[in-house]
């Protein structure tokens, strides 16, 4: 369960609200990162408001699932004479946002609402893009490009406009009650959806980044001579001579998986640019390195090893993908699951 908010992380929250620059008053819910994708179910009464570190928070059947907090600009002042002297304006006849806030909470599923600020006037520093160094002319104050007689010109480098701005802001924690058998499959189905989403998009990324550097950069690839595997690179030729029974596509963080022995005796490892042995052969199976960890299969079942050859997640799987970003897909039978480099399983209820 995660527990109440220290002090820095609430001063951190409240200065990103300040330092947004949104001149308009706006009240936002952030979720904590387990549930970004997840919207939990609405509850039927407003949260109920509590101070900062209430007792009523010292149990372990309740969770943090966000963030509220609203800002309302009161005035900005721009350039070198903006400093600290900068008076800010009076604040008008107090209103209570705490019922709207706790309306908003139980909007997103809370049960109570901590509150860390409450109508707090404050004054931060902002800043704006400001005149342009090279390319497009800006003006100072708004940014905007300034007219030009000759062709437009795009702005590559840009001075930055400091300021001050006053704001006040009301900012809290949003609790839901639950007991554990509840929470934390709860917690895992969201993890679930949020590692899922980002893995597709990361892998993506990773597998186009990975062919465009074996196309154009200097990564050695697989080659097939008379049955036998090597290797070869684009501007220099073979720099692996063909011996072995099997290999993966290309090298992956300057290591290639190669095996010795056919059929059931066959056996994977992994090379050097040299062609020398780093890791010996003893794998069933084995795919490449990606953020230091490479898939390898024994016994019937992957896990990771890292480049020393220790198992870091031990085999447990039918299927093992590569890691992107943190995160890797796994297979228990036909069930698709992901898991972190710590070999926390995140599977779907």
């Amino acid at each position: 369960m995660e527990g109440p908010m220290n002090l820095p992380t609430i001063l951190i929250i409240i200065l990103l609200v300040i330092q947004s620059g949104c001149a308009s008053t706006r009240m936002t819910f952030t979720p904590t990162e387990d549930l970004r994708e997840c919207r939990l179910s609405a509850r039927d009464l407003p949260a109920t408001v509590v101070k900062k570190a209430d007792r009523s928070l010292n149990r372990n059947d309740i969770m943090v699932i966000g963030w509220i907090a609203e800002k309302e600009s009161l005035g900005t002042c721009w350039g070198s004479d903006c400093d600290t002297s900068f008076p800010c304006p009076a604040v008008s006849a107090q209103k209570d946002v705490t019922r709207e806030m706790a309306a908003k909470a139980a909007s997103y599923g809370g049960d109570v609402l901590e509150l860390t600020a409450d109508r707090e006037l404050m004054k931060q520093p902002v800043s704006k893009p400001g005149k342009c160094r090279s390319g497009t002319a800006r003006d100072e104050q708004t940014g905007a490009p300034e007219p030009r007689s000759g062709p437009e010109e795009k702005c590559t480098e840009q001075e930055a406009v400091h300021g001050r701005e006053c704001a006040v802001v009301s900012a809290g924690t949003v609790w839901r009650y639950g007991n554990p058998e509840e929470l934390t499959p709860l917690i895992r189905s969201c993890k679930f959806r949020s590692m899922k989403k980002a893995y597709e998009s990361n892998r993506g990324e990773a597998e186009l980044r990975s062919r465009s550097e074996e196309k154009h950069g200097n990564r050695p690839f697989r080659i097939k001579v008379n049955g036998k595997y090597g290797f070869a690179v684009h501007d220099g030729g073979i720099i692996i001579e063909p011996q072995f029974t099997d290999a993966k596509d290309s090298f992956s963080e300057d290591l290639g998986a190669v095996s010795l022995g056919e059929k059931d005796d066959k056996r994977w490892g992994f090379i050097d640019r040299t062609g020398k042995w780093v890791i010996r052969p003893a794998y069933n199976d084995a795919d490449t390195f990606h953020e230091g960890l490479a898939a390898v299969k024994m016994n019937d079942r992957y896990g990771y090893i890292d480049k020393r050859g220790k198992f870091i997640i031990k085999p447990q799987f039918d299927e093992a993908y590569l890691f992107s970003r943190g995160i890797a897909k796994v297979k228990f039978g036909r069930k698709e699951a992901f898991i972190n480099k710590a070999g926390d399983i995140f599977t779907e209820p």
